[in-house]
C-alpha cells in the first residue's frame, strides 16, 4: 500500500488518517473520529496482509521526511493493532535527505520504539550515473517481455513508436553512449559541476519526449538522431533542475 506524506501547518490525527484513507483509495465521510478512520485502515490492512501467505502488510510512506514523531506515534498505533491480529507491518519512507536528519534526531532523543519499528535500516537511492545502468533501463522501452506498449500488444515501446526503424535491428539500448554524452555535454555548457547524475524522472521524461515528438504518432522519423536526442533532454528540465539545485 502505497501513501503520500501530505504537509499541514498543523498536523492531526484526523488530517492524517483521512489522508492515508483517500490514498488507499477508501474516501471516509468527514467529521468522523479519528478513532473510527484508525479502526478503518487497521480493517483495510488486516484485509490484504490475511490474503498473503506470510500475513504482512507493506507501506510506503512517499514524502516522508514531511512526518513528524506525531505521525510515526499514530502509525505506531496502526502497527500495535495489527500486531494484536499477528499481522507483521513493514513500514518503507521514501524521502529527500531531511528523512537522515529525522531518523538521527530520533537516536538522540532515545526513541527506539520509532526507530525499531520504522527506521531500523537506511538506503541511499541514486540517479542514473553510468552507461550501463542507462542500458538496463532503455532495454525496458526494447523488450515487449518486460514492458509492452500498448499493454498487453506483445509490442515494445520503441516497436510501437518506431516500427520501421525497429524492424531494421535499431534498439533504444543501442543509443545509452550518445544519451550519456549528450547529458554530460549539456552539463558543462551549462557550468553544472555537481556528481554526475541523472534524476530517474528527467531521464524518463526525455524518452517519453523523443518518442511521442520524433516517432509514428509525431513527426514519423525512422529513428532517433543525436539532434533529437538532445532536444528531447532539453525539454524534460534536466538542466533548469540541475542549475536550480545548484543555488539552494
Amino acid at each position: 500500500m502505497i501513501a503520500n506524506s501530505n504537509s499541514y501547518r498543523v498536523p492531526s490525527e484526523e488530517k492524517f488518517f483521512l489522508d492515508l484513507l483517500n490514498d488507499f483509495n477508501f474516501p471516509f465521510p468527514a467529521k468522523r473520529k479519528p478513532a473510527e478512520m484508525r479502526r478503518q485502515i487497521v480493517n483495510l490492512m488486516l484485509e490484504k496482509a490475511e490474503k498473503s501467505r506470510l500475513r504482512r502488510i507493506i507501506l510506503i510512506m512517499d514524502e516522508a521526511h514531511r512526518l513528524t514523531e506525531y505521525h510515526y506515534n499514530w502509525l505506531m498505533d496502526i502497527y500495535n493493532e495489527l500486531d494484536r491480529k499477528k499481522i507483521s507491518m513493514s513500514v518503507i519512507s521514501v524521502g529527500q535527505e531531511e528523512l537522515l536528519s529525522r531518523r538521527t534526531f530520533f537516536l538522540e532523543q532515545k526513541k527506539s520504539q520509532i526507530i525499531g519499528r520504522f527506521m531500523t535500516h537506511e538506503h541511499h537511492f541514486y540517479g542514473i550515473r553510468t552507461i550501463e545502468e542507462m542500458k538496463l533501463i532503455l532495454k525496458c522501452y526494447d523488450d515487449e517481455e518486460i514492458s509492452s506498449y500498448p499493454v498487453e500488444s506483445g509490442w515494445s515501446f520503441s516497436r510501437f513508436f518506431f516500427p520501421e526503424g525497429y524492424s531494421r535491428g535499431e534498439r533504444l539500448e543501442k543509443d545509452a553512449k550518445t544519451i550519456f554524452s549528450l547529458f554530460s555535454e549539456l552539463r558543462k555548457e551549462h557550468g553544472v559541476s555537481a556528481d554526475f547524475e541523472i534524476p530517474m524522472e528527467y531521464f524518463a521524461f526525455s524518452i517519453e519526449n523523443a518518442l511521442k515528438k520524433n516517432g509514428s504518432h509525431g513527426n514519423q522519423h525512422f529513428w532517433l538522431t543525436s539532434a533529437l536526442w538532445k532536444e528531447a533532454i532539453e525539454m524534460s528540465g534536466y538542466v533548469e533542475s540541475e542549475i536550480y539545485m545548484a543555488l539552494v
